[in-house]
């Protein structure tokens, strides 16, 4: 095999043999991790529900599904009588999360649901009682950890 001039020797086979084996194992942790933090907290699909949503305008019902179009985390939506149904296509992140929240306040959908998003990495800014979508989503005052 030719090595061109100034390049890294290579590694024996044994050592990038350890080295694979090495960076699985971490994934493979990180993604049972992963795995068992939606399997504790999402016990409910990723799905967000707006009920009788009320629209000022034609274009105002098109913005609202214009605006579903173009969230990032938005699979699908579907109605059933008086109920949109907004499929994830994954678990929101801290954006998805702040525009989630606008969306929310914007068209009257009730955002006690969006509590089931709360993870510990978004915990302290959406837990803030002393934000204006804290009573609406957790149902009023409490502490940091939850309770």
């Amino acid at each position: 095999m030719e090595q061109h001039p100034g390049a890294a020797a290579p590694l024996p086979g044994v050592v990038v043999c350890e080295i694979i084996y090495g960076c699985l194992r971490r994934f493979e942790a990180l993604a049972s991790l992963e795995l068992h933090w939606h399997q504790v907290n999402m016990t409910e699909p990723l799905q967000i529900i707006a009920t009788d949503v009320l629209y000022y305008h034609e274009a105002d019902e098109r913005a609202f599904f214009e605006w579903l179009d173009r969230m990032a985390c938005v699979a699908d939506y579907h109605g059933e009588l008086r109920d949109l149904f907004i499929n994830l296509n994954r678990f929101p992140t801290d954006d998805d999360m702040w525009e989630i929240i606008g969306f929310c306040r914007r068209y009257g959908v009730k955002m006690a649901q969006l509590a089931k998003f709360e993870t510990p990495e978004n915990t302290a800014w959406l837990r803030d009682d002393t934000m204006i979508w804290h009573r609406e989503i957790f149902g009023g005052l409490s502490e940091r950890n939850g309770n």
